[in-house]
């Protein structure tokens, strides 16, 4: 997996890094933009303008632009929530909770932990090269179903796909809606347990993933339906505090493409892919 990195001059013209991040974003879904040190207040408005417009998180009965990720987080709440604790967190698509989840995800350090806490990402289209050569074609079709799986967390539930084809311009594309971590419960399909036991399976597996630790000032920056991402668990100290914030943002998919790019898979997972989606390949 490429991760490209990005310097953003905050003294540009707004629209030049937008440009840039959607540019390199294209020629590679994971990006490193370095944004400097700007304040907890400046963030949200920043990446909006870099991003596109912003997908509100729901927080208990209310709503917000930017979710702070901290283990000091106090939020009075029954439901156990990621953001709050310095756990792992196993590699998941965010938003799975959403009908509509988030084109791109932003992760922005405000400081590291003293040890740990690493981003953990996997790439799309290797999991779909490995389902693709495991699975039938009727248990690869099950992972494309509108039932496929049920996920919640306290108030939120949503039964959906995990493979969805997404349409946009271009070679056929196919999004991973995946999430089976530590802070969900799922309820599985029987008709796709298996095709989605193995992407847990495989997600989880440390020969697909691929760490990344974040300095302060840096902002990664992926497509959210072709990257699975999570995080190591972390130890914070005095002097060392994990902070971190998290924005959704629905990027027009003209400038930044979701899922996974038929082109991108060998031509035999091509075909079997897109026949199991209902598509002439």
């Amino acid at each position: 997996m490429i991760i490209n990195r990005l310097g953003v001059d905050p003294q540009r013209d707004v629209a030049e890094p937008a440009e840039d991040i959607s540019a390199s974003l294209e020629k590679s879904p994971v990006l490193v933009a370095e944004l400097g040190n700007e304040s907890v207040e400046t963030i949200p408005n920043s990446l909006q303008t870099r991003l596109g417009a912003p997908v509100l998180h729901k927080l208990g009965a209310g709503s917000t632009r930017l979710v702070s990720i901290r283990a000091d987080s106090q939020e009075s709440s029954t439901v156990r929530r990621p953001q709050n604790t310095p756990e792992t967190q196993s590699p998941h698509t965010d938003g799975c909770f959403m009908a509509s989840p988030p084109t791109v995800v932003a992760l922005y350090c405000s400081s590291p932990a003293a040890s740990g806490g690493e981003s953990v990402l996997v790439d799309g289209a290797r999991l779909l090269e490995e389902c693709t050569a495991e699975l039938a074609p009727h248990e690869l079709s099950a992972l494309f179903r509108d039932d496929a799986y049920e996920i919640a967390r306290g108030d939120q539930v949503l039964r959906r796909a995990v493979l969805v084809t997404e349409r946009a311009g271009g070679p056929p594309r196919v999004g991973l809606y995946f999430s089976s971590h530590e802070f969900n419960t799922v309820d599985v399909h029987p008709d796709a347990r298996r095709g989605f036991d193995l992407l847990a399976r495989l997600s989880r597996d440390p020969s697909y993933q691929q760490n990344l630790d974040l300095r302060a000032g840096e902002c990664l920056i992926f497509v959210n339906s072709r990257i699975l991402h999570g995080r190591r668990s972390w130890r914070d100290s005095e002097t060392a505090v994990r902070h971190f914030q998290r924005g959704w943002y629905a990027a027009h998919r003209s400038r930044v493409s979701a899922g996974v790019s038929a082109d991108d898979l060998t031509p035999r997972a091509r075909e079997k892919l897109l026949a199991a989606a209902g598509g002439d390949g």
